[in-house]
């Protein structure tokens, strides 16, 4: 069955080169707020509030695309990877497709490297029943069967060369300011930018001198041009 969700926060802000994007979820007995960045040559995405009690695990996915080429992880040592899946809290970035992934907060994430088999039909009434096996690679953060106010934080750099990409990670420049039910907050040191989506009203600290506050639920992007900021801000209740 189709059903709607029944949040109504969901929005996004944008000065032209970057932007926020933010929405609330409440689907199926779930709940998170997910909010995604745009910043210099990269995309830091968050997950709050995460809320749930299932039989099986809540997951994050990442991404799932077919496999091309290597895969490469970071975990003290840079390897590449060569099992079918790896599940561990202290990998720091992932790379593949020249598209590499950050874990600034860690978390319990799994890689895989798996062949999947399925059928245009099972998603669609007019498609083949032909069955279709590929190999895939899949990431994701698993939040556990009974999340509790859980979280999430990763960074996606596309169209990198592994070189290229390991340079970035070591400098990203993103710093995540808070990361709550009521706010999610984060600034790039490297091209002074700085963006806080409100839940909620209220008032963040950037931790360089500057003071966010909002009175109340909004979406706002900071630019540093010269002494001042160019400001840019959004109604996600479209009220």
């Amino acid at each position: 069955d189709y059903l709607i969700g029944t949040n109504e926060f969901g929005g996004a802000v944008s000065s032209g080169q970057s932007g926020a994007i933010a929405f609330e979820s409440d689907y199926r007995n779930l709940q998170a707020k997910k909010a995604y960045f745009f910043m210099g040559d990269a995309m830091l995405c968050l997950g709050s509030g995460i809320n749930g009690n299932f039989s099986n695990p809540v997951n994050t996915s990442v991404n799932q695309t077919l496999l091309s080429g290597d895969i490469n992880f970071y975990d003290g040592t840079k390897q590449i990877f060569t099992g079918s899946e790896k599940t561990a809290t202290d990998l720091q970035w992932i790379h593949h497709r020249n598209v590499g992934y950050i874990f600034p907060s860690g978390g319990n994430i799994t890689v895989q490297n798996q062949q999947q088999s399925g059928t245009w039909r099972s998603i669609h009434s007019l498609g083949s029943n032909a069955v279709v096996n590929k190999q895939v690679f899949s990431l994701l953060i698993d939040h556990g069967n009974t999340p509790a106010n859980a979280s999430y934080s990763y960074i996606v750099v596309p169209d990198k060369s592994l070189n290229d990409f390991e340079v970035l990670a070591n400098d990203h420049g993103f710093v995540i300011v808070k990361n709550d039910a009521d706010v999610q907050a984060v600034r790039n040191d490297k091209v002074q930018k700085y963006a806080v989506v409100f839940y909620n009203a209220g008032t963040v600290d950037m931790g360089d001198g500057l003071t966010i506050a909002s009175n109340k639920k909004a979406i706002v992007l900071l630019e540093k041009e010269g002494a001042g900021y160019k400001i840019s801000a959004a109604d996600p209740t479209h009220l």
